[in-house]
């Protein structure tokens, strides 16, 4: 058995008095540097010593070269001892002798030996520590692996777990060995108490709440100590007193200790809590844009407020930045002084640095492999010489979300020139079209089926087109329909739909019904009262005409529809006003809408029926 805590006690040995004598004996005390007549290796076979050291036949070396020969051969992790000495000299020159010792590497299979682990498996710890059959055993790697292991005993609570590392020779030969782990796992720790002292301004209880991870532990709840969750929970703490008046919050010192039994963890934390401040004088210097009054209702706390770390944050980030970020100032700077005055009040002096509001240089659209740039460009609300507005940028991309052409749409601005900015649309191209088609035959009915295409963005063009066919022994539909969103390059839509459907006497039906009709649309974006309103406007002629009534549907209906006189011509007009403000067209997250629509038949539009229909869907 080799113990690797000796291991560990091995230095790297210069023979420096070795040196210096061969320098002296040969009359050079006041040369630097002498010549390398040869080297010898001695300890190993590897045939590279020699070219890492960088000691070479030939060579004028100084001290500094074997102290640097040596580093670079330690530093291979390779070897547990180097030396480099003079074998003998001859005139002006040296033979030297480098002499290694190799570390062991472990044998071929079963390398690995764990005792005394029951809450981690062997296998567990063969996966994550990594180790593979003939590596070299340095005092790194296994330092290493033994601090891996002690991770994973306190990932799991095992807190107290000790972990000893040996290596035994092998069979194999004394340079072929096998790595033992004799591990002590204890007792697994819970967080028993978690104690304040120097609080006075808020409980302990209330300070706990704030500790996101480092829990007490409970019936319902197990409370095992992660050092990491721990750190940033103090944190969360003092950010607690900092964000209710208590600027100078500080941890003095915190301590963990355990019960006799070695399960329970107590911590303390030792505060100094200082005092509570409020909020002083509230003044601006730099602001030319916008007025002391403007700023100040950006505010998010006034004079005479409970002091907030969180809130001068959120009002320099979310409320004066904001403001000045949406109105181009896209370079602007607000930074803050804090000023204390007396025992309890911080007066805030706001040095604004607006610089020039940012005008819109290019804007690229990318990622769209199938859309047209056009069909995204005349969708955005922010154009080239524009000043930069972000609600602007983000209206563009919820029109281009709503397109629905897409999965994601990505906005990065992109700073150019002095005073310019770039857009970029990053866009991600969906699948738009659907297509069905399903085919049947029964006795009664024979063939049936149905076929249909959507296109909902047709070459890229944004343009829509459909149809529809269901055909079977006794019944035939047919409708297509055809829509572009933007004619003549403005937002004005235009639409046209024909359809014609044919049912005969049958099983399911007493009579034969004819009908076809065809409609035009026209439909404009608004900008009053908001430009998330629009109008469309439908045209719609149709014919019906219902016949051959089996008699017992006489007899039974007489006065229904086979006591109209058929066929019957419907010609009507239909408005829609609606307002859609969704953010996002499938799952929006929040928006509203709405639509009322009004129909009118006959009367001065003709036809055979006169009607008013009105509806108001939200």
């Amino acid at each position: 058995m080799v113990s690797l805590g000796m291991e560990k006690n091995k230095i790297v040995r210069l023979v420096v008095s070795i040196f210096l004598f061969g320098l002296l004996s040969v009359g050079y005390s006041q040369v630097q540097k002498i010549k390398v007549l040869d080297v010898r290796i001695e300890g190993s076979e590897r045939q590279d010593i020699i070219r890492t050291s960088g000691l070479t036949k030939g060579d004028l070396i100084s001290m500094d070269d074997v102290q640097n020969a040596i580093k670079r051969l330690w530093s291979r992790q390779l070897f547990s001892d180097v030396q480099v000495e003079i074998e003998k000299q001859v005139g002006d020159g040296v033979f030297l002798l480098i002499r290694v010792k190799e570390y062991p590497r472990l044998i071929t299979e079963k390398f690995l030996e764990f005792h005394g682990n029951k809450k981690i498996k062997d296998k567990k710890f063969e996966e994550d520590l990594a180790l593979e059959a003939g590596q070299v055993v340095s005092d790194w790697a296994v330092s290493r692996a033994k601090r891996k292991m002690l991770e994973m005993y306190h990932e799991k609570g095992y807190l107290l777990a000790k972990v000893v590392p040996e290596t035994f020779s092998s069979t194999q030969g004394s340079e072929r060995v096998i790595l033992r782990f004799d591990i002590t796992e204890g007792n697994k720790v819970q967080i028993k108490k978690i104690l304040f002292k120097g609080n006075t301004g808020f409980s302990d209880g209330k300070l706990r709440k704030q500790m996101e991870e480092t829990k007490e532990d409970t019936w319902y709840r197990g409370a095992d100590f992660d050092e990491e969750n721990y750190e940033a929970d103090k944190i969360l703490v003092l950010d607690f007193y900092r964000n209710n008046g208590y600027r100078d919050a500080e941890i003095i010192n915190d301590s963990l200790y355990y019960m006799n039994d070695l399960k329970d963890m107590y911590l303390e934390i030792a505060l100094n809590e200082g005092r509570q401040y409020k909020f002083g004088k509230i003044t601006f210097e730099g602001n030319s844009a916008f007025s002391e009054d403007e700023l100040r209702q950006n505010l998010s706390f006034v004079e005479g407020d409970v002091y907030s770390q969180e809130e001068l944050t959120k009002t320099q980030q979310e409320r004066l930045g904001n403001l000045y970020y949406d109105n181009g100032y896209i370079f602007s700077n607000v930074p803050w002084k804090e000023t204390p005055i007396g025992d309890d009040v911080v007066d805030i002096h706001w040095f604004i640095s607006e610089g020039k509001p940012a005008k819109v240089g290019r804007i690229e659209v990318a990622g769209n492999t199938r859309t047209m740039d056009k069909v995204i460009r005349r969708e955005l609300r922010i154009y080239p010489g524009e000043i930069f507005s972000k609600d602007k940028v983000a209206r563009s991309q919820r029109e281009v979300h709503m397109l629905n052409y897409f999965s994601d749409v990505q906005i990065q601005p992109v700073p150019a020139e002095e005073d310019l900015i770039n857009l970029k649309f990053t866009v991600k191209e969906k699948s738009t079209d659907t297509a069905h088609m399903s085919a049947g035959y029964s006795e009664r009915d024979k063939l049936i089926g149905n076929i249909g295409v959507a296109m909902n963005n047709l070459f890229g063009t944004g343009q829509r087109l459909s149809f529809d066919w269901n055909f079977g022994k006794y019944y035939r539909s047919f409708q297509i329909s055809y829509t572009e969103p933007w004619m003549f390059d403005t937002p004005t839509l235009g639409g046209i739909s024909f359809y014609d459907t044919k049912r005969e006497l049958s099983y399911y039906q007493p009579f034969e019904e004819n009908s076809r009709g065809a409609s035009v649309r026209m439909g404009r974006r608004f900008h009053w009262p908001d430009n998330y309103f629009r109008g469309d406007w439908i045209y719609g002629l149709a014919r019906y005409n219902y016949s051959n009534f089996e008699d017992w549907y006489l007899e039974s209906y007489p006065y229904g529809i086979a006591s109209m006189q058929w066929p019957l011509t419907i010609s009507s007009f239909t408005q829609i006003i609606s307002r859609n403000s969704f953010d996002m067209p499938e799952f929006p997250t929040r928006g509203s809408e709405f639509s009322y629509s009004f129909e009118l038949a006959g009367t001065v539009l003709g036809g055979d029926s006169n009607f008013q229909k009105h509806m108001l869907s939200m």
